[in-house]
């Protein structure tokens, strides 16, 4: 963790130190993003969820801090079972779909400085929760629909968050507003249950697809990885000014 620190310092000292653009007010961010469990918690769960981020900072002043949230939510497992319900003696077609899920949300502290080059490193500081739950649907699929008609929350569970994410900004496009966002969080967490694949498996008769799953307790730390999008929303407002101007 301090090797990742002081390298993510260092990028920031060699790549941000210079100009400072003072147009930039907030920042928008979000992208596919990989939840990694790490240390204890890959102990009982090895999947790796897959799913979204988004991010929206406010620059601090006039200096390059900006403070805002971060939000999260993947997906590590599920399981799905077919089912024929006879009702009011027609007969229909079901499935239940039970799905486990990670969500995370966080307070955030960006150090962000501003250069005019084609990259913007950022170091960040997040404070918040990882929830882990798992919920299962009842969907209609008769004559091929994907009708939702009950769900039902099998499990849920919250632990306190924390972490450091280290971020790159590549301005490829003709808007220098709109950048391709490489970014990496290590998030370590308090205990939590949470439902994992069961290890006898094969000698367990599944009527529920809840059946798949057995309950866990453990730490929670994730490494995220994430690639998606940085919007400089004030740099964009400031370009179309300048267009209307001219």
């Amino acid at each position: 963790m301090k090797k990742i620190f002081f390298c993510a310092v260092l990028i920031l000292f060699v790549f941000g130190v210079g100009a400072q653009n003072t147009d930039t007010r907030s920042i928008a961010g979000g992208g596919l993003q990989f939840g990694i469990p790490a240390e204890a918690f890959r102990e009982n769960l090895t999947n790796t969820g897959v799913g979204g981020g988004f991010s929206l900072l406010f620059r601090w002043a006039e200096v390059p801090l900006y403070v805002g949230f971060d939000l999260g939510i993947m997906k590590y497992d599920g399981e799905v079972i077919n089912q024929a319900l006879n009702i009011a003696g027609f007969l229909k077609d079901y499935q239940l779909r039970t799905n486990n899920n990670i969500l995370t949300a966080h307070l955030s502290a960006r150090l962000q400085p501003n250069g005019n080059g084609p990259l913007r490193p950022y170091l960040e500081g997040m404070i918040g929760t990882k929830g882990l739950f798992t919920v299962t649907n009842l969907v209609d699929i008769t004559l091929n629909g994907n009708e939702v008609v009950d769900t039902n929350t099998d499990e849920a569970d919250f632990a306190f968050s924390y972490g450091l994410t280290v971020g790159l900004v590549f301005n490829v496009f003709r808007n220098d507003g709109i950048g391709i966002d490489l970014r990496c969080a290590y998030l370590p967490g308090g205990n939590a249950s949470y439902l994992v694949r069961r290890t006898n498996l094969s000698s367990v008769v599944i009527t529920d697809p809840i059946d798949a799953f057995e309950k866990k307790n453990s730490p929670t730390t994730l490494v995220v990885p994430q690639i998606g999008l940085s919007i400089l929303l004030s740099r964009l407002v400031s370009d179309e000014d300048d267009y209307e101007e001219y």
